[in-house]
């Protein structure tokens, strides 16, 4: 396998804990039951809304 196969594949990481993908924009009603909590502001971008939610998830998902 070379580089290009390696990083055009769907990579999944899940046991019965957790489940480990890339991000995708129906992951956003999962994301805002935390992403207003000001703790996780310290960590990260902090996000007032949900259009602000989703204009991040955009950014980072290069869409």
């Amino acid at each position: 396998m070379n580089t290009t196969q390696f990083f055009s594949s769907t990579i999944l990481l899940e046991n019965e804990s957790v489940v480990l993908r890339p991000l995708e924009m129906q992951d956003i009603d999962a994301l805002e039951t935390i992403a207003y909590h000001k703790e996780l502001g310290e960590f990260g971008v902090r996000v007032k809304n949900r259009a602000d939610l989703v204009e991040y998830m955009n950014f980072c998902m290069n869409l």
